[in-house]
């Protein structure tokens, strides 16, 4: 790719500082207008970082095509050919306009030691929605550890819901605009509902941790969050719920090896309790590992944390509506040398992808 000396071209400083920036954005990446304007220092300047991008001289060679708009939409494009250009040029560099990719991961108490780790975790697969379970620490001091997660792993839009009982609460992150937030009561743990403005229509996503203590315990909690949940055709629950799915065929004869704190969270006399992820599935929700046939992928234990209260399960879970189900790509459980020591808990991916819609300004 030939290069330019951006000093010398035809421009107000402001410019030249805008032109700068977007070279240093990498191949296959994007980020907003108003990303780029925290970039350079100037976070309200919003529009004048925009009136920059379109005085571009040399589209392509300063890369303005990989600056979209901040509903995930592409935004204009001053060179050649428009908007079908900048979208060519995208995806040639492999970026898709129409994935959206979902994370959940319950870091084990706030991550206190192992935080870098779980950043280098998310940068490493740059999700669009992130659930954080046990985000313990992340409320502390005017959310301070919340606030620069945030900035390390690039969202712009992130909250948290303080948790019932206890410090294990729940935050999210998101690359799409957050237009409404609601924190349902009554949880042992949290749950943070949120609709989300996407490239494939504005989502309702559910972000818990069900409560570890009782299968009885749980039932009202996924119960508010299906209730909750009604009137969204677009909705999604994703979290550690802390329950078993009757679709991962366990043995019946894994009881023998729980011990007490196992039997109390997944057993009546002794019986698997499937109640809450059957009371999902009766919802129309769709099970994204079954739906893929990865179910038999564990979610715990890592190699960081096997003991004798942690048998090989599946615990977190990510369930799309119907309407989703077109959309879904691919699930994934990462397991690699980090997440071995970065919690107890794997991360659990999926990936949605509009094949259908054509994007524009």
């Amino acid at each position: 790719m030939q290069k330019i000396n951006i000093g010398k071209l035809t421009g107000t400083e402001f410019q030249k500082t805008v032109w700068v920036a977007i070279s240093k954005i990498p191949k296959g990446k994007v980020i907003t207008y108003k990303e780029l304007a925290k970039k350079i220092g100037r976070p309200k300047a919003v529009r004048a970082v925009g009136n920059a991008v379109g005085a571009n001289p040399y589209p392509v060679i300063i890369p303005c095509h990989r600056v979209v708009k901040t509903d995930g939409s592409l935004g204009g494009y001053s060179g050649k050919g428009g908007i079908k250009t900048k979208l060519r040029l995208l995806k040639s560099e492999g970026f898709d306009i129409n994935l959206m990719k979902l994370m959940t991961y319950n870091i084990r108490d706030g991550a206190e030691k192992t935080l870098l780790d779980v950043v280098d975790v998310v940068n490493s697969q740059s999700p669009d929605f992130l659930t954080l379970n046990e985000a313990n620490t992340f409320a502390k001091n005017n959310k301070k550890i919340l606030l620069k997660f945030a900035k390390d792993t690039g969202f712009e839009f992130f909250d948290i819901a303080l948790s019932g009982s206890g410090d294990y609460h729940v935050a999210i992150f998101s690359k799409y605009p957050i237009v409404k937030i609601d924190v349902l009561p009554l949880f042992a743990r949290a749950c943070i509902v949120v609709l989300v403005k996407t490239p494939l229509g504005t989502i309702s996503v559910a972000s818990t941790h069900l409560t570890p203590y009782s299968e009885d315990l749980r039932i009202p909690e996924i119960n508010s969050i299906l209730d909750f949940q009604k009137g969204h055709d677009l909705s999604i629950i994703i979290g550690d719920l802390n329950s078993l799915s009757r679709q991962d065929g366990y043995d019946k004869k894994i009881t023998d090896h729980f011990n007490e704190i196992q039997l109390k969270k997944f057993t009546t006399l002794n019986k698997l309790r499937f109640d809450v992820i059957d009371r999902i599935n009766s919802f129309k929700y769709i099970d994204t590992a079954v739906r893929t046939k990865q179910n038999f992928k564990n979610t715990v234990p890592t190699q960081s944390n096997i003991d004798a209260s942690h048998s090989k399960l599946r615990l977190d879970y990510i369930f799309i509506s119907k309407a989703l189900l077109p959309f879904l790509k691919s699930y994934s459980v990462l397991k690699n040398a980090i997440t071995e020591k970065a919690s107890d808990h794997y991360p659990v991916f999926v990936e949605l992808k509009n094949n259908n819609r054509k994007r524009g300004s």
